[in-house]
């Protein structure tokens, strides 16, 4: 039993946000009112890089992208986008950078969460004893 990617990604979502959260506090309490602010800026950046993982799963399921060079294409911006991103939080905003990494580390926490809080799968049939037939 498996949760179809349209299922699952809202689940992983909430998990990288709750960690987001989470990470964020222990970071404030870690490091004061700084780090909570470096953390949840990184939490934030964990949250986007989620979202356009997200949306180029759904690009690649859906079929929108067809060929596996615009693939490679889309991934690349992303990645490239990510890491403008976080050199501009650390050196032009000057946020905290351990706690960006705490905050950032949320995408990670929370793909690994995710399928932990997924439901159960129910009985398959294959699952259960083959009964005799007597006859």
């Amino acid at each position: 039993y498996t949760l179809s990617l349209h299922d699952a990604l809202p689940i992983f979502t909430l998990a990288v946000a709750i960690s987001g959260v989470l990470l964020s506090i222990v970071a404030g309490m870690i490091y004061g009112m700084t780090g909570l602010i470096s953390s949840a800026a990184g939490a934030l950046v964990a949250m986007a890089n989620w979202q356009a993982i997200h949306w180029l799963a759904v690009q690649v399921t859906g079929q929108a992208v067809r060929s596996k060079g615009r693939l490679m294409i889309l991934a690349a911006v992303k990645t490239s986008a990510l890491m403008a991103v976080c050199w501009i939080a650390l050196t032009q905003l000057g946020l905290d950078s351990r706690a960006f990494i705490i905050g950032i580390s949320a995408l990670v926490a929370g793909i690994v969460i995710g399928p932990l809080t997924m439901p159960e799968a129910p009985d398959s049939p294959t699952d259960s004893p083959v009964e005799e037939q007597h006859g």
